[in-house]
Order: C-alpha cells, then structure tokens, then sequence
C-alpha cells in the first residue's frame, strides 16, 4: 500500500508529492495531461517563494529567466487615477520579491524537482474512480495507452485545480454564484511595460464592470511577451454576438489604458476563456482524502492568490499525512482539519477583498489611497497583496471600516470607474444578441 495518492500535478500536486517524498514517503502523483503544457495563473506572490524555497525548488527557477516582479499597479482604465504598491517599501526581506511565469515552464519544473526528490510523478493518467475504503482509499486510473490500473494509499489528496475531480463525484462543489465571471486573454508580443525596474510588475486595470491583467512572461532588451486579459460578467458573455477574439479587442479598445499600452502588440496565441470558476466545495475532506488548493476552493483571481494558497495548503496537508503515518499509520478526517481551516481562513479573508472591488465602490477609494497611513493600514494592505494573510486581522479591520465610513462620509478622492461593457448586452441600443456560431467560438476556445 502506497503513503499517498495525489490527482493533479499542478502546483498543489508537485508541492505535495515533493514534500511526500523528502519525507521518503510513498507518493503516486496521476496527472491527465502531458507536461509542458498552456496553463493560467501567471502572476506570483512574494509568499510563494517562501514556499519554494522551503520545497528547494528555488534555486532551480532562477535559470529559467523568469521576469522579477517587485509589486503592483492598480490603475483605472481612464488612466485618471493610479496605486503603485511596491512590496520592498512596506514588507520584511523575505516578502520583497517575487515573479511573473509561464506556467507550462513553471510547472514542468515544479514536477522534475517532485521527481528528483523521489515522488513518482506520471503523466497521461487518468483517474476514474476512487472507493473511500475508511480509512484508506483504492484509485483506477486509465494510463496513455487505455490500460485500467488500481492501487491503494493510506491518503488521497485530490489536487485537480477547478475540475475538482472529487468535489464533483461527491456532489461537494457550491458556484459563488455573487462571482459567476468570464475571463477572455491572450499572449501577446512587444506590449508597453513600465521602465526599469519596474517593468516586470502586474498591472490590474479597473473598471466598473470589469477588470484587466497585464503580466510580462517573458523579457528580453526591448521586446516582451506578456499575458493580457478581462474578466467580465458571465451576462455578457452571454449576450455576445462574435468570436472571443472579437471580444477582447473591444474590451482592449473600450479601455484608454490598454489602448495606450498596445499599440504596438501582436497577438501570438490563440485567444482562450474560462467561465463560471469562483467557487468552494463544503465539506473539502473526509476520512483519508482532502481536496487541496483550488479543487477545495477557487476564488475571482484578481489579486493572484490561487497559485500561492494551493501550494500552501498542499505542504501542510502532506505535512499532515506525514504525521499521522508515523503515529496511527493510518490517515483520518481529522488529519486533515486543520491544514482546511487554515486554508479556507485565507480564502476567506480574500473573499472580502474580492466582494469588495465588485460590490463597493468605496472599497477601491480606500485601497488606492489609504487614509490612515500612520496607523499600518497600507502596510496591511501590501500584506495581503503579498500573499501573507496573517497577523494582519485587526489593520484590516480597521480598513474596512474606512470603507464604511468612505461610503457616507468621503475621508479620500473618489476613485473614477468607467465602464467598459456598455454597448455589449442586449436590452438597449446597439445591445448584441448570442448565436450558435459565438457560442461554439467560445467552446473551441477552451471554456473549461
């Protein structure tokens, strides 16, 4: 019988199988598809290179060139108002620096460094069912050449991303339905970056029923290739009439900021979607099994922290099977229960962010122009931005009620919030409807 089997090779899979196997457990980590290969979520947190560096994974990246990211600009898309959150003017060493990646090299690395460190790491391989043997769990799986295989582990750790292989088969999965959003993007050549040393940071660009990312990926003199998208409301995605490549044309030029910073951009990837991805499953383990990361919970990406809180979530929970192995030799729900709360403690304390841009106007007023400096509010602020949501509690508390206070009594500038979707649902002038041609465009585009 095997330590542990983990679905997903993904961040939270490579993180899990790699601390599995530097603590000689037995890991069989399953992965559907076959490394390298396109995935989102590009933009990294100071935080996860903590995580790195204690997965000895580090050292590794830095030949891989990847861009430095020092922060953050938040900018509205009328270019009228802007925020720069600079990591180094406000956090400790360690949660100064972080960097942009293309995932398909990001993860291929993550997965050698797994298979280094003794984790057995198979690409191609397919789970199709999991029986709860309590405790216990017994996996099949087909591999690339359509052959059915089973074997058994004291524990499963289910990190399947989104497609959150065991919250779907147990009916555990809930859609945020407040957060059903739509992202359209691209990969595009020669964007304009900001210059020196700040040109490998994120841009996120506001909108009032929007927003954009303008990651760099790759840098080299003059030329760059950088990741660039829109996350609107499903209803518009809904009511359009047109390919996704048409859609973010328009999302591109109904933005100043955007239109400035691509004139000279050349798309060199296909334009792809993804739809309907906030979500959490309720429970997220049980006896012997956990899902991790994104499979237990994906929120609204806006401030980066998919990727970080998985990998964290990950570590502790291989941590966890670990430990009681050694104790009982047995994995039970209780094992488990703490690496869940702390995760979802985290994904919690994000998700008043996330509601936050959507939903209050005055929340932004306040994020881009703290009032109460003096008293660690930007401070925290950054801190959460970095990726490190503890100890932080009572400054945000204290932002928060700013924001409340913003909203009757304005303590700073109102922040502008054009809109950039106007014209785009139907219902009024010009409005678009949908057609079975948009809708298959959408699905060939990759909507997963």
């Amino acid at each position: 019988m095997l330590d542990c089997i983990v679905i997903g090779a993904g961040p939270a899979g490579s993180a899990s199988s790699t601390v599995l196997a530097q603590a000689r457990r037995s890991v069989l980590c399953l992965e559907a598809e076959e490394f390298p290969r396109f995935h989102i979520g590009e933009s990294m947190l100071p935080a996860a290179v903590r995580i790195w560096k204690r997965l000895g994974l580090w050292e590794k990246l830095q030949p891989l060139g990847f861009p430095y990211k020092g922060g953050a600009d938040f900018v509205t898309a009328d270019n009228k108002d802007i925020a720069h959150f600079w990591f180094g003017d406000w956090l400790e060493e360690d949660l100064k620096d972080a960097i942009q990646v293309d995932r398909a090299k990001f993860d291929k690395a993550a997965v050698d460094h797994a298979r280094s460190c003794g984790a057995d790491v198979r690409y191609g391989c397919r789970v199709t069912d999991v029986k709860l043997m309590n405790p216990g769990v017994e996996v099949t799986w087909r591999d690339p050449a359509g052959a059915s295989h089973t074997g058994c582990a004291h524990a499963l750790l289910d990190c399947s991303g989104i497609k959150s292989f065991m919250g779907k088969r147990l009916g555990l999965r809930r859609t945020i339905d407040s957060l059903t959003k739509f992202a359209v993007f691209a990969h595009y050549d020669d964007v304009k970056l900001p210059e020196g040393i700040r040109e490998g940071i994120i841009t996120v660009v506001c909108a009032a029923d929007a927003w954009y990312w303008v990651i760099p990926l790759e840098i080299h003199g003059r030329h760059n290739r950088t990741s660039v998208g829109c996350v609107i409301d499903r209803k518009v995605r809904d009511h359009w009439r047109g390919e996704p490549a048409d859609l973010l044309d328009h999302l591109i030029e109904a933005s100043v900021h955007l239109r400035e910073r691509m004139t000279r951009a050349k798309r060199v990837s296909p334009v792809r979607v993804e739809a309907d991805y906030s979500n959490r499953c309720d429970p997220s383990h049980g006896e012997s099994w956990s899902l991790v990361g994104d499979a237990a919970a994906f929120l609204d990406p806006i401030f980066s922290t998919g990727f970080c809180l998985s990998q964290r979530h990950a570590i502790i929970s291989a941590e966890a099977i670990d430990g009681a192995i050694r104790k009982r030799g047995c994995v039970r729900a209780a094992d488990f229960a703490g690496p869940s709360r702390e995760f979802f403690q985290s994904v919690d304390t994000y998700t008043r962010f996330v509601r936050g841009f959507y939903e209050r106007p005055a929340w932004l007023d306040c994020f881009m122009s703290p009032p109460v400096n003096q008293f660690n509010v930007r401070r925290a602020v950054v801190r959460v931005l970095a990726g490190d949501v503890h100890r932080v509690s009572f400054w945000l508390a204290v932002f928060f009620l700013f924001v409340r206070l913003q909203r009757w009594f304005p303590l700073v500038p109102r922040v502008s919030r054009p809109r950039v979707t106007d014209g785009l649902v139907s219902g009024g002038e010009g409005g678009r409807g949908v057609s079975g041609k948009a809708k298959a465009g959408f699905a060939d585009a990759g909507t997963r």
